[in-house]
């Protein structure tokens, strides 16, 4: 008895392993919002980082988060560093544009991870599709590919979360012209 419960536990413990090798350890991220309003409303909030405190998530997971911005706080070059109780990164805009929207590099520090992401804009009139999505990539040996596995369901809530503050942020400023 004892001998066939170790077989089956050494049969579970190198599946794991043999998973862990073989399943990609990429994940990619995305969710979707319409916005009542057009790209140039919606720009403003997304290409400067000094807004992004406003809609997105990260700033109220990490009370203790200290942001530094960079010497360029909006458009392309535009860059911040954090230090909290859950890591340190830099995140750096790498394109933007009103018609596009932005890509942005982000580089998790302590967590060795690395992602590319994009918030990009699909005028329908007057309205406007918003999609944000991140992808990247996990290094740990063996356990990246479950962690790459569940990203989508702990990131994409946050998305999720920032995209409708975008949407309302965007919606109530609507007619003011300013991203103040």
């Amino acid at each position: 008895m004892l001998k066939k419960f170790s077989i089956t536990i050494g049969v579970f413990f190198l599946l794991i392993v043999i998973m862990g090798i073989i399943l990609p350890s990429e994940y990619n991220v995305e969710r979707t919002i319409v916005i009542n309003a057009k790209p140039e409303a919606i720009h403003p909030f997304v290409e400067d980082l000094q807004q992004w405190p406003k809609w997105t998530p990260w700033h109220n997971a990490d009370s203790k988060v200290k942001i530094t911005p960079g010497e360029i706080h909006k458009g392309l070059g535009a860059s911040q560093q954090w230090a909290g109780n859950k890591g340190t990164g830099i995140l750096e805009i790498t394109k933007s544009s009103t018609d596009y929207g932005i890509d942005y590099f982000l580089d998790m520090k302590a967590e060795s991870l690395n992602t590319e992401g994009k918030v990009t804009y699909q005028n329908q009139g007057d309205t406007t599709q918003v999609n944000w999505s991140t992808k990247g990539k996990f290094t740990l040996p063996i356990i990246s590919p479950y962690i790459a596995m569940a990203m989508d369901g702990t990131a994409g809530p946050m998305l999720e979360q920032g995209l409708g503050k975008l949407k309302k942020l965007v919606e109530e400023n609507e007619g003011s012209g300013t991203a103040d």
